[in-house]
């Protein structure tokens, strides 16, 4: 959980394994649509809830649409064009992360949950062919999207995440509404110096220049009486 006084963003995630594929490269459409369930199931959440997906999104010809067809499978059914699903990619903005890709969605969604909007694709102009959008209610933005909070006053992203290994992972960030967005993070609540308290290094060296109360000389000094 993600908190600062005035706001709160809880995390739910699941992941699981393609298990069988045509090739090693292949993504397992059911098996991401499962992912996702699992994810939904694990929040106590309805689909219609999640306003936006950032996607793993590598812009290959067979992993787009397939990943496409999961969330549509997913999180279109039984949405209507009043409320379309933002379906949104950061690799377009800064390449395939490889190992990082995950966390770069994790950043992405955070501060989309931060601001209220998502990113736009960059340099899209034509979309895959072969994602079918038909009887989905989405958006694919080329710049940046405002994104519907529910009715009840949040804000849901999810995001996904596929290792070459054929793990799949799926999580879902939830943010409640708060008057000031800027209070939603701030750099105390993310990292606090207090907790990393300075502790005497051990190092025979260094410790040598702790016990010399008042003596005027420094470690620098010390480096160059041992190197001779």
């Amino acid at each position: 959980t993600l908190s600062s006084s005035s706001a709160a963003s809880d995390v739910y995630k699941r992941q699981n394994q393609d298990g069988r594929s045509a090739v090693l490269t292949a993504p397992n459409g059911p098996a991401q649509e499962a992912v996702i369930r699992r994810a939904l199931q694990e929040a106590k959440m309805n689909a219609l809830d999640v306003s936006c997906i950032v996607a793993h999104g590598t812009g290959t010809a067979l992993g787009d649409p397939i990943e496409a067809g999961a969330v549509k499978a997913v999180y279109g059914a039984g949405r209507h064009e009043e409320r379309p699903l933002v379906v949104t990619s950061v690799k377009p903005n800064i390449g395939h992360l490889e190992a990082a890709a995950g966390i770069a969605n994790i950043m992405t969604v955070v501060l989309c949950l931060r601001h209220g909007e998502a990113p736009g694709i960059l340099n899209l102009e034509t979309l895959n062919p072969y994602i079918g959008t038909d009887g989905f209610a989405a958006v694919f933005p080329t710049g940046h999207t405002s994104l519907g909070w529910s009715d009840e006053g949040r804000l849901c992203i999810g995001t996904s995440s596929f290792g070459f290994g054929g793990t799949n992972a799926h999580a879902i960030f939830e943010r409640t509404a708060v008057e000031n967005m800027e209070d939603m993070l701030s750099v105390k609540d993310i990292f606090d110096r207090e907790a990393f308290p300075w502790r005497t290094p051990e190092h025979p060296m260094i410790q040598r220049q702790t016990n010399k109360e008042g003596s005027g000389g420094s470690v620098a000094a010390d480096c160059c009486e041992l190197r001779g």
